[in-house]
């Protein structure tokens, strides 16, 4: 069978998380049996709030559709909750027939905590419109669609209560892409630390901020090299022992020789692929318990909360020189399996579907 995926059209640095997601979820739902014909939509409207920068943007066109299988009856498959809210609502009235999915991946109820406004009032301010937005959003979309999907059980509970009730849900973790899963890198006791992240996304702009004191707090007996990775960094002096490299083609290349990762995030939502993808590659991740969200317990993890800048490298040279057992994540066929079955056999209302276990994961 023929899919449909409409998806927004990005740079090719541009919302890197999201970007994993979609090149895994199709990679998945082919595995499955699942042919998928893509279509990109560009933002209509791109300083308007998040959650309405799709606002009346273009509907496909039929004639891009006609590898589908089922022109009258098309299976449509919406990357994301903005895009979702310019579309779905249409693609109800004008296909009738179609069944709707929607990859909403994180929690917008969750996300509307996020605010980089300094004062208390404001944020505060700031936090109550964006939750107001998205509990609009969440009921608008879901008056329009069949099913959603989310990328982790606690997402799916933050936002539940706005859905309707008749709607599919399916709980699809963030995995591993098949370019990173059988790479094994071996951490380098001596090497540098490293913080990979699309940093001009603002949890990220929060979390480079801590990075650099967390770094400049380290005593004169760690003279361990901080190298940034990923777009968005700002171009300023990054001081001692700190290296600004940006954007690599080569992610893997880019990590190796690394004593760890670096990844001292604390506000945001779903699975960070900045903490599952080194873990899954062998190397230890200094990170917060805010940050670990759906991510397996195991021992590759340095729990920074409660540490010092020193004790945390001194566990990560343990863990360096010991080594330990990356966790075994279920891959993307079987992350999507559920939802390339309800497009073959229609949807089951009113439950969710779990995936195959690693083990037992953070909340």
């Amino acid at each position: 069978m023929t899919i449909v995926y409409v998806r927004e059209s990005r740079h090719p640095q541009e919302a890197l998380g999201a970007r994993v997601r979609e090149i895994g979820l199709i990679e998945g739902l082919g595995a499955n049996g699942v042919s998928v014909v893509q279509i990109a939509t560009v933002s209509t409207r791109p300083h308007w709030p998040e959650l309405f920068k799709f606002w009346r943007c273009q509907l496909p066109d039929p004639a891009s559709m006609s590898e589908t299988t089922e022109p009258h009856h098309p299976i449509f498959f919406v990357g994301g909750l903005p895009l979702a809210c310019g579309i779905a609502p249409r693609l109800r009235k004008k296909f009738p027939g179609a069944y709707i999915h929607v990859d909403v991946c994180d929690s917008w109820i969750q996300l509307s905590n996020i605010t980089s406004a300094k004062s208390w009032i404001m944020s505060m301010a700031i936090t109550v419109l964006k939750r107001c937005l998205a509990k609009f959003v969440l009921e608008y979309v879901g008056r329009s669609c069949d099913g959603v999907s989310y990328i982790s059980l606690s997402d799916y509970e933050s936002d539940t209560k706005y859905l309707p009730a008749r709607l599919q849900a399916d709980i699809v973790p963030n995995s591993v892409s098949s370019e990173y899963s059988g790479v094994t890198l071996i951490p380098n006791v001596d090497g540098p630390i490293r913080a990979i992240a699309d940093w001009s996304y603002p949890p990220n702009q929060i979390m480079l901020r801590e990075t650099l004191e967390w770094h400049a707090a380290l005593s004169t007996n760690f003279n361990v090299e901080l190298e940034l990775i990923g777009p968005g960094l700002p171009v300023v002096s990054y001081g001692r022992l700190v290296t600004a490299r940006g954007w690599v083609d080569d992610l893997s290349g880019a990590l190796d020789g690394s004593l760890a990762v670096l990844s001292l995030v604390r506000s945001g939502a779903g699975v960070k692929n900045k903490v599952l993808v080194p873990l899954v590659m062998g190397l230890p991740v200094i990170a917060l318990v805010e940050g670990l969200n759906g991510i397996p317990k195991c021992d590759g993890l340095v729990i920074a909360d409660g540490l010092d800048a020193d004790e945390a490298i001194r566990r990560a040279r343990l863990l360096a020189s010991t080594g330990f057992d990356a966790p075994l994540l279920p891959n993307w066929s079987e992350a999507v399996r559920d939802v390339a079955e309800h497009f073959k056999r229609g949807p089951h209302e009113g439950h969710y579907h779990g995936v195959p276990s690693a083990g037992e994961c953070w909340n």
